[in-house]
């Protein structure tokens, strides 16, 4: 399932992506800086933290005017199983309250898809499930306070 994957990956000022076609994979990005980005006919200018999950050949356009660190994993047609049952939107501009678990998952894919271990396959593809269920919570409006807050305060956050 899992393409290829890299977090905190860093571009030059001016950077800018141009797939008029999209790929044939799904490509989700993660924005730490406000992008322009394309979505349909329209360019926004999204927030820092946005992130979108392009769908196959879907045209992917954005643009950084400043050094641009971004979090990005490229996923095979076989995730859309996936992506349908945990309802994950796509072609959608997102901003989940706290998407620090963006990076950290993809960080973890991206060191078991390099490291040459056993089953890393596997575990990266679990780790990419993980993440989309996770993405999928941080999009529900009913799920943005899923324990007691002073539990949460007390609990170790990944």
């Amino acid at each position: 399932m899992i393409i290829s994957a890299r977090h905190r990956w860093a571009e030059a000022a001016g950077f800018t992506i141009h797939r008029p076609s999209g790929i044939d994979s799904y490509t989700l990005l993660h924005f730490f800086h406000s992008i322009r980005l394309r979505i349909g006919e329209c360019v926004v200018t999204t927030r820092p933290d946005a992130c979108i999950l392009f769908a196959p050949h879907t045209p992917q356009w954005f643009q950084s005017k400043t050094p641009l660190l971004h979090d990005w994993m490229h996923l095979d047609k076989e995730a859309s199983a996936l992506i349908t049952r945990y309802a994950v939107p796509t072609n959608t501009v997102l901003y989940p309250a706290d998407s620090a678990f963006i990076t950290s998952g993809i960080c973890e894919i991206e060191l078991e898809i390099n490291s040459g271990r056993p089953h890393r396959t596997q575990l990266a593809d679990a780790a990419a499930e993980i993440l989309l269920i996770r993405l999928s919570r941080a999009c529900n409006a009913e799920d943005a306070f899923p324990v007691n807050p002073q539990l949460g305060a007390q609990l170790l956050r990944f």
